[in-house]
């Protein structure tokens, strides 16, 4: 028998998930022998990429401080709820981190020795696919650490609490703050995050440092920004697995597709009443 709480539309979503989590273990069996990375070393120095990393986030801080001046007088006037303050700062703060990354690229121009020589063999798979791909790779890696670290938070004692984001997801305050958060986890946190964290972080690392450290510091500082310890251990191996397809395909837009269509599938999960 099928308890009662599982409605038909969760049912639905648990065997498509299913079927997903099928496939990417079919990927990871196809995938096969070790490739050479096509993602070419980065030749910058160590005081150039710390002014981008001043650059980004400075531009995060200064539009989330924008934000704060432009928007509070707003919200304070049309009492707004919680979603529309996390929308508001949440929206500043990306664009600010877009800003200083522009300002990044622009300054690395001037800096010949920092340009970098891509090595992208032909025949690749177009890019939908390669990110298709990589998502359907995720999905069996981060179930199965989410369950491990389930146990371990359980053995530690730690609160099983879920992210803000998807809390806000199960119980949105408006339509119009739903559509501008999903546009923002589907679209622009994709973008900004592999960008600042994969393009930026891990590119700069994995040929100064082991190749442990340059796959996991990276991403326990990824997953240490979404909020608790409940979702630190697979947001961590989804940051992990994120690198290594984007130093195995040399192209940043697959893990962007890739982290937007894992956050759209969440989201999903979380409509179809499904709870971590």
């Amino acid at each position: 028998m099928i308890p009662e709480h599982v409605t038909p539309v969760l049912a639905a979503a648990g065997t498509i998930e299913l079927i997903l989590i099928f496939a990417g273990i079919v990927v990871w069996w196809r995938m096969g022998r070790p490739r050479p990375p096509r993602l070419a070393p980065w030749s910058i120095s160590v005081s150039d990429f710390l002014t981008c990393v001043l650059a980004v986030i400075g531009g995060g801080y200064f539009f989330q401080l924008l934000g704060h001046a432009i928007g509070d007088p707003f919200l304070r006037k049309f009492s707004a709820a919680s979603d529309a303050r996390t929308i508001v700062y949440g929206t500043a703060f990306q664009l600010g981190l877009l800003a200083g990354l522009a300002g990044a690229r622009v300054y690395l121009r001037t800096r010949p020795e920092a340009a970098e020589v891509p090595t992208s063999p032909p025949r690749m798979p177009s890019l939908p696919v390669a990110g298709l791909v990589t998502f359907l790779a995720v999905l069996p890696a981060v179930t199965v650490t989410g369950l491990a670290w389930s146990w371990i938070i359980q053995l530690l004692g730690l609160p099983p609490e879920p992210q803000d984001l998807v809390d806000m997801f199960a119980h949105p305050q408006s339509r119009t703050s739903f559509i501008v958060l999903f546009v923002l986890a589907t679209v622009g946190a994709p973008i900004v995050e592999e960008l600042v964290f994969r393009a930026g972080l891990f590119r700069y690392l994995r040929t100064r440092l082991p190749r442990w450290a340059a796959l996991s510091l990276p991403a326990l500082f990824f997953a240490s920004l979404h909020g608790n310890w409940a979702s630190l251990g697979p947001i961590a191996m989804l940051a992990i697995i994120f690198s290594l397809a984007y130093e195995r395909t040399g192209r940043i837009g697959v893990t962007m597709i890739a982290h937007g269509l894992f956050n759209l599938n969440t989201i999903l999960l979380v409509l179809a009443g499904m709870r971590a």
